[in-house]
């Protein structure tokens, strides 16, 4: 928490609801098991409020199966060739797995902090944006000092 807090960044994790139920080898098992996944988010968000660290939980789902750059966003069990290798096969970007993933995350706790923290803006009434008003609530967006998430 402190170097997230020195260097002005926030916090990602992937949600572990349902980890228990992944198939292991049975050596696996126990020590799956024996780790209280949801005391580890607890504390970790309790840890961030305190210290004024944005914390997010993000759905894991793909993460390590779809492309991060950007024009492309390809997703596909393809994409992984071998167990810990990730290479897309749309536009060719290559990487460790773990690495893609991180990527993934981090990319989606941004987007998830960033419209959970959108200013109330007025123009928006049941859904609809008033052209007159888009230019404020983009000036209101850029008030809000948040920071590109770090990955590493």
């Amino acid at each position: 928490m402190a170097d997230a807090q020195r260097i002005g960044r926030g916090i990602a994790v992937e949600e572990l609801a349902g980890i228990r139920r992944v198939r292991l080898q049975p050596s696996q098992r126990a020590t799956l098991s024996s780790w209280p996944f949801h005391r580890l988010g607890a504390f970790l968000a309790y840890e961030a409020c305190c210290s004024g660290v944005p914390y997010a939980q993000v759905d894991p789902a793909c993460a390590s199966q779809v492309c991060p750059v950007l024009r492309c966003r390809n997703t596909s069990r393809g994409n992984r060739p071998h167990r810990g290798v990730f290479c897309c096969r749309s536009c060719g970007f290559a990487g460790p797995a773990d690495h893609i993933a991180v990527c993934n995350v981090a990319g989606r706790a941004q987007v998830a902090w960033a419209f959970v923290n959108a200013p109330n803006d007025p123009a928006v009434e049941d859904g609809a944006v008033c052209p007159a008003h888009v230019g404020q609530a983009a000036e209101k967006g850029a008030g809000l000092g948040l920071q590109p998430w770090g990955v590493g």
